[in-house]
């Protein structure tokens, strides 16, 4: 059996070994495995896609796969909470959208807090297209507005669902204008631009993955363009805050990870800046009809307190609620 002075002398051998393991320990680069990037939606969309070109570039510069894991549900809050799990050991980073951390607190409860996640790199933004059909009578956003205050109650608009950013999108829309136009949610965009195009219902402030292809094709046509400027998108479309000075309603996508984990955000950072700068990258994202993000992650946290200050204001100018 040991006696105290042994004991006392093993525990100060131990507690001398970890203080001096504990520099090495942390000299290792991250990471040391494999790393999650998890995604609020299922595969094969816009937002699966850009995650997956982000892993690829991030897997390339850390050195270890990047894999990327989808969780859809509860408008992203079940992959957020899920990520946050993961803030332990650095593993696991979450592919954030302009919904989970800006938009969602003030639509119903979620089980976490949208500042335990630290911004790493926005990856893309993207504004929303006022869209119409091709044979639509409304030749133009004014007209469209001039229809709506003519006929309180008969315009109708489209959008992803109730609380969507293309449901707010237009309610700010029709808030601004002092409009009574109808909303037609629905269970994602697909089948709001099918009904649409099938005349069901007069616009839509759509993702551009959406209305350009219908563009191209001769069935839509877009009357104005939600972001602070015109969009390279549709550069002949005005802004809708050309009218409504201070409108904006883009949306934006980007890395995040749980606040205090152990990982490299600046290395990581660097990555993806550096990829947005690359013409193959920026390439990709044109082709879904997004643009790259060049931004720190203290200028990335900005554009988030901004946009959470924005949509907090218009969320309870709409008193809007969805749960």
């Amino acid at each position: 059996m040991l006696n105290r002075r042994q004991l006392i002398l093993g525990a100060s051998t131990l507690l001398g070994g970890t203080a001096l393991g504990a520099p090495a320990l942390r000299a290792q680069p991250w990471p040391q495995r494999n790393v999650s990037l998890i995604v609020p939606f299922a595969p094969g969309g816009v937002t699966d896609i850009m995650a997956r070109l982000a892993a690829e570039r991030l897997s390339d510069g850390l050195g270890k796969p990047v894999v990327v894991e989808n969780l859809s549900g509860g408008s992203g809050a079940i992959a957020a909470e899920r990520a946050l799990r993961g803030r332990g050991d650095g593993s696991t980073l979450f592919f954030a959208t302009i919904t989970q951390l800006c938009v969602l607190p003030f639509l119903q409860r979620i089980p976490y807090d949208p500042a335990d996640f630290a911004p790493v790199a926005a990856v893309f933004s993207t504004p929303f297209l006022v869209t119409v059909r091709a044979d639509s009578p409304y030749g133009d956003f004014a007209a469209l507005l001039a229809a709506a205050r003519r006929a309180p109650g008969k315009i109708t608009y489209g959008s992803a669902g109730q609380g969507s950013l293309s449901h707010l999108a237009s309610a700010l829309i029709a808030q601004r204008g002092g409009l009574d136009m109808v909303h037609v949610p629905y269970r994602g965009e697909a089948p709001a631009f099918a009904d649409l195009l099938a005349g069901t219902v007069d616009f839509i402030t759509g993702s551009p993955v959406q209305v350009l292809p219908a563009v191209q094709a001769g069935q839509l046509r877009i009357l104005a363009t939600t972001g602070a400027t015109r969009a390279r998108q549709a550069p002949q479309a005005p802004v809708v805050a050309e009218t409504f000075p201070g409108y904006a309603a883009a949306t934006w996508n980007g890395v995040t990870v749980a606040r205090g984990a152990p990982v490299d955000i600046d290395r990581m950072s660097n990555i993806l800046r550096a990829a947005a700068r690359d013409p193959a990258f920026v390439a990709q994202l044109a082709r879904q009809g997004v643009d790259p993000v060049d931004l720190s992650p203290e200028a990335f946290g900005q554009l988030i307190a901004a946009d959470t200050d924005r949509w907090r204001e218009t969320i309870g100018q709409l008193g809007l609620s969805v749960g």
